[in-house]
């Protein structure tokens, strides 16, 4: 009496593994995609936070806070009060910032005493050719796009 054995033949192992691996390299593009779009709003909600954050500080202390327009393109965030630096942070993974209206000067960029930017301010925020526009309105409020 013949035994019928069990188990997969060598063919069907190999074109289960062709399959799988086309799955995995499709997969990994996207993936990849991902990541960096994660990593853009990553960069995003570092520099939204530093712009709060700069507002806060402007009214806890009731004097105005400038941001230094020159540091921005290498990702680097400074906020002075009067000469003096008053806080830097960076931005994640290499985001650059740039102004988004080239015809606002770097020292009208600014938070009164009372917390509020002098005027509407757009910015781009950069990384791996995604961009991200910031937008700083008048009231305060930081809008993403």
């Amino acid at each position: 009496m013949a035994t019928k054995k069990s188990g997969f033949t060598l063919v069907e192992i190999l074109i289960t593994i062709g399959f799988a691996s086309a799955l995995i390299a499709m997969g990994s593009l996207n993936i990849s995609k991902y990541i960096q779009q994660l990593r853009l709003n990553q960069a995003t909600i570092a520099f939204v936070g530093s712009l709060e954050r700069m507002s806060d500080d402007a009214l806890r202390f009731s004097q105005r806070i400038d941001l230094v327009e020159e540091d921005l393109s290498s990702g680097t965030i400074v906020w002075k009060s009067g000469s003096s630096e008053f806080a830097r942070t960076s931005l994640p993974h290499g985001a650059i910032i740039s102004l988004v209206d080239k015809n606002i000067p770097a020292e009208n960029i600014w938070f009164s005493g009372r917390g509020l930017p002098f005027q509407q301010v757009g910015f781009t925020v950069k990384l791996n050719n995604r961009i991200r526009r910031v937008i700083l309105l008048p009231t305060g409020i930081v809008v993403q796009q």
